[in-house]
């Protein structure tokens, strides 16, 4: 079968996950999608080196239902995403105690009139 996606758009990337070290593993990372998405079949998936989850889906639609699925509080809360496309403009921020939350990072930022597409 041709499929008619690339592989990037299988692809569900979860961030800003609270306590990532439970999703370390893939075992760890398919037990908390089987505990909502019972009937989803996933080809792999795997801990992104800044903490996150990369999972990979048979095909774009089930990305997007897993999107569906996977309810708010589920990966810790994390943000779920597709993987990023092309960004026309993007800022490194250095010294950030890694205590902070994405959240008051974005507040400053749009406090200042700067609006943020992702952080």
């Amino acid at each position: 079968m041709i499929s008619q996606y690339s592989d990037i758009h299988k692809i569900l990337v979860i961030d800003n996950i609270e306590n990532a070290v439970d999703f370390s593993s893939s075992q760890k990372i398919l037990k908390e999608i089987n505990q909502y998405c019972t009937r989803l079949e996933i080809d792999f998936a795997y801990a992104l080196a800044k903490g996150g989850v990369a999972i990979h889906t048979q095909s774009k639609e089930d990305r997007n239902l897993l999107i569906d699925m996977l309810p708010a509080e589920s990966f810790g809360g994390g943000v779920k995403h597709p993987p990023l496309g092309r960004v026309h403009q993007t800022a490194f921020i250095k010294n950030i105690y890694t205590s902070e939350n994405a959240g008051k990072i974005t507040q400053l930022f749009r406090d200042k009139g700067i609006v943020l597409s992702f952080i």
